[in-house]
């Protein structure tokens, strides 16, 4: 018997609907429909609380995975009305967090009445070490959503290989270390939540010193997102890290130990003319004339400056809202470590080099 075909428009309407059809058809398990749940493996979290991939899960509305809305990690009215993973708030400025800063005043969505903020430390003395700064049970509350290659474990042994960091100065100097440090990993990843950019790009910038393997991407990776093949370069060939991170870069998303050996050799490593972050909060690091003359200080502000300060600082910034966020994650992680943020927090009145 002849079997009626179909016209496109049918297999196309088809196409659209199966994924929801299947989708109304199981028991929601992910997303704000189950207590800020996660899909395992890459399975993407839908809009309607459901694990699967494709655009129907990964596409408009994704809640949690390998999104592919464009939301670069962000939430709110401003990104789809998209929700940030693991039950976090998404505060007024479009960022996942679990403190007031993100849960108070403002917050778009999963707020908390009561928002958690991390006990400070119940001495004012500090131990050998990083550990000595933070415990593991600490930084478990700090960052709640973490992924699991962020583990307490796999920052210390990192850690090693950097011994200044959280080192330097006295207790207060190295607790407004970690915190500085802290407070751009969170904002870098939504709380330790995303390992990778979501929007993946070739970051190569052509160069004879710095050459890009074929077919490499050097996207952000990593606790502070390391990018663009010249600092893969550097990064891999410090006697820290050791790698070849040119011709492998999936080796900084791949181990917890080596995201965090890249994120702390940015951190520690001065780069012409921008000083080092860590040489800025432990007071090695003195303003030129120059620097003077451009409103940069040797403050929180300033680490800012040298991660992103050519989107998030001075005048002309294009994305305030992230010197903003930063910010506000400094002033959240100094209440935790139980110092003051001091001034000089933000990096609006500096000018990005």
């Amino acid at each position: 018997m002849a079997v009626p075909s179909k016209s496109p428009m049918a297999i196309l309407l088809l196409a659209l609907v199966v994924p929801f059809l299947v989708q109304g058809s199981m028991a929601q398990v992910c997303g704000s429909q189950a207590g800020g749940a996660l899909c395992s493996g890459n399975n993407c979290c839908s809009q309607f609380g459901y694990c699967g991939v494709g655009d129907a899960w990964c596409g408009a509305g994704c809640q949690s995975g390998p999104c592919t809305s464009g939301s670069n990690g962000r939430c709110g009215r401003d990104f789809g009305n998209s929700v940030c993973p693991g039950g976090a708030c998404c505060s007024q400025y479009g960022y996942c967090g679990s403190t007031s800063e993100y849960c108070g005043t403002g917050c778009q969505s999963q707020c908390s009445s009561t928002p958690s903020t991390p006990s400070p430390p119940s001495s004012g003395s500090c131990g050998s070490g990083l550990a000595g700064v933070v415990s593991e049970q600490q930084y478990n509350g700090l960052f709640p959503n973490r992924n699991g290659i962020y583990s307490y474990g796999n920052m210390l042994t990192a850690a090693e290989s950097f011994p200044s960091f959280a080192t330097t100065g006295d207790c207060n100097t190295r607790k407004k270390e970690v915190a500085a440090f802290f407070a751009h990993i969170s904002h870098e990843t939504s709380g330790l939540f995303y390992v990778e950019e979501i929007n993946k790009a070739d970051y190569c910038q052509p160069s004879a010193t710095y050459p890009c393997a074929a077919g490499k991407q050097y996207f952000g990776r990593g606790p502070l997102q390391l990018s663009w093949n010249y600092n893969y370069k550097q990064c891999g060939d410090s006697s820290a890290v050791s790698l070849d991170l040119v011709n492998n870069p999936d080796q900084v998303a791949q181990s917890g130990v080596t995201a965090f050996k890249a994120a702390f050799w940015f951190w520690m490593t001065p780069q012409s003319p921008k000083p080092a972050c860590h040489a800025v909060m432990t007071g090695g690091w003195t303003p030129s004339s120059s620097d003077s003359a451009a409103g940069r200080t040797a403050t929180f502000g300033m680490t800012t400056v040298i991660i992103n300060g050519g989107l998030e600082c001075g005048s002309g910034a294009s994305n305030p809202g992230g010197n903003t966020s930063r910010m506000n994650l400094f002033t959240s992680m100094c209440s935790a470590f139980g110092v003051s943020p001091g001034s000089g927090t933000s990096c609006a009145s500096m000018t990005p080099y």
